[in-house]
């Protein structure tokens, strides 16, 4: 019976585990040229897209071997992220070609920026609210 290859190129074609491990164990430069497919910075947000060279669709359909997640940029301040943010830290998308995984990825990035602005624009009005019932409480004083 034959097996279904686990270790995939960049291209999807099946590897052998050798070949896996020589292109994973290179130096960080080169292993950065290897594994890295695209990364963004969103405000305390790193968008990561790599290519994983391992089936995670565990042989359910076409191989799933690029992948995205989003990272704090400092992760001292994870905690710290708001929570419409910090949502996305535990996210996870799969894409079975490199043309799918820059499609991911930069989808990822736009909703990210959307969300921030959002956030942004939210927490300037709720500023503005704030300041402006400050001022009338201070008008309204006999």
């Amino acid at each position: 019976m034959n097996e279904l290859p686990i270790f995939f190129d960049r291209q999807g074609q099946p590897i052998t585990m050798t070949e896996f491990e020589r292109l994973h164990s290179v130096g960080a430069a080169e292993r950065e040229r290897n594994l890295r497919v695209a990364k963004t910075i969103i405000g305390p947000l790193f968008v990561s897209t790599v290519w994983l060279g391992i089936d995670y669709g565990l042989g359910m359909g076409p191989p799933l071997i690029f992948e995205t997640m989003v990272f704090p940029v400092n992760r001292n301040e994870a905690s710290v992220l708001h929570p419409e943010l910090a949502e996305w830290l535990e996210a996870v998308w799969r894409y079975p070609t490199e043309g799918l995984a820059l499609a991911g990825h930069d989808k990822v990035c736009v909703d990210l920026r959307v969300l921030q602005s959002n956030i942004e624009m939210s927490e300037q009005v709720e500023r503005e609210a704030i300041a402006h019932e400050q001022r009338k409480r201070h008008n309204d004083r006999p």
